[in-house]
């Protein structure tokens, strides 16, 4: 079995023992953040009649949809998707070298969540200290709750325990793309396991569809297309980027011009909590280089690479479709993803 491979079904089977767990370490660690909890996604009767229209948020747009209600004028503004539900297909890398399979990842929630760590959390544990150009950076936030939050609740930016969003069913997801078909029935706890798909099929002639039956978590449809592969110039092979202080920094790729977003996360923090610190970035496939400001890089926490059990960093290249839902947005995207270790301000570790 390929290592790359053997990670991800590890990093599943994690996943699903620490879903049930998650809420536990979010009160205990006592981070929050401003907003509030929309948690209005199961108030629907579950069909699939085709009200929910796909609404593409544009594969060359920035994201700019979020929950820390930031806005500009005309403008894109970066936010880290805050999604109630996700359904995506990536061939994943560690060493440059992508996986022969694309893994499927299933998830649909009671509220808003941000689903690009170890585990979803909410939004409000974090607020955002910095953002320009291609970036925006979350740090958690300090709040603490007495008495401590029950296990299933966080603690908010006024000191009040709310309820944590937790997994629902859709009904069965069937997955098509090209002449492969895959298909997942939730659990108990409303999670979902899939088989994976090959890579070979994550290309721009490949059509790819999803399809959710509707359950407590409403049904919905929604179409689009692979992406081929990003050539980033960053050190791949040894899983790293280096973020330098005192400047901007940029990340450059050969332009794809048939349409994409590439999105690079760092995260900083023990997987068991949710991150200590994101930086989000996002930019058009089509441009060839993101820039991350100069205040972005220097909030990022001190970090000396591949640490004990970290939330997974990485950069990559996907195609998105968005569908609106009573309660938030559900997301399918299909792309590639290069798993890379942040290194900032750091002083020997591994080069």
């Amino acid at each position: 079995m390929r290592i790359e491979s053997s990670f991800e079904n590890e990093r599943h089977t994690m996943r699903k023992i620490t879903d049930s767990l998650a809420s536990i370490l979010v009160a205990v660690m006592l981070l929050a953040a401003c907003g509030s909890t929309d948690e209005g996604a199961g108030n629907t009767d579950g069909d699939n009649d085709g009200d929910n229209e796909a609404e593409a948020d544009g594969d060359d747009s920035p994201d700019g949809d979020g929950a820390d209600g930031d806005t500009a004028d005309g403008d894109n503004v970066i936010e880290q998707p805050t999604l109630i539900g996700r359904v995506s297909v990536n061939a994943f890398a560690w060493g440059g070298v992508p996986s022969s399979d694309a893994n499927v990842s299933i998830e649909f929630y009671t509220g808003l969540v941000r689903m690009d760590a170890f585990a979803a959390f909410p939004p409000e544990l974090h607020h955002v200290a910095a953002r320009g150009g291609d970036c925006v950076l979350y740090l958690g936030n300090d709040s603490a709750c007495n008495p401590p939050c029950d296990w299933d609740e966080y603690c908010d930016a006024e000191n009040t325990c709310q309820d944590a969003p937790i997994r629902q069913s859709a009904g069965k997801v069937t997955l098509t793309a090209g002449d492969q078909e895959v298909s997942a029935d939730p659990g108990a706890a409303g999670d979902y396991y899939s088989d994976p798909l090959s890579a070979d099929l994550i290309a721009p002639d490949t059509a790819f569809a999803v399809e959710a039956a509707g359950d407590d978590f409403p049904g919905f449809s929604l179409q689009t297309t692979g992406v081929e592969p990003a050539a980033f110039d960053i050190d791949l092979q040894s899983n790293s980027i280096t973020l330098t202080d005192g400047q901007d920094n940029e990340v450059a790729w050969e332009p794809i011009e048939n349409g994409g977003l590439v999105q690079m996360i760092l995260n900083s923090g023990w997987h068991g909590a949710p991150p200590e610190a994101t930086m989000y970035c996002e930019a058009p496939a089509s441009r060839g280089r993101l820039v991350i400001p100069q205040a972005v890089v220097e909030g990022f926490p001190s970090t000396g690479g591949i640490g004990l059990e970290p939330h997974m960093s990485y950069i990559g290249v996907a195609r998105r479709v968005r569908a609106s839902l009573p309660g938030g947005e559900v997301e399918f995207s299909v792309g590639w993803r290069y798993g890379i270790y942040p290194r900032h301000n750091a002083e020997g570790g591994i080069e």
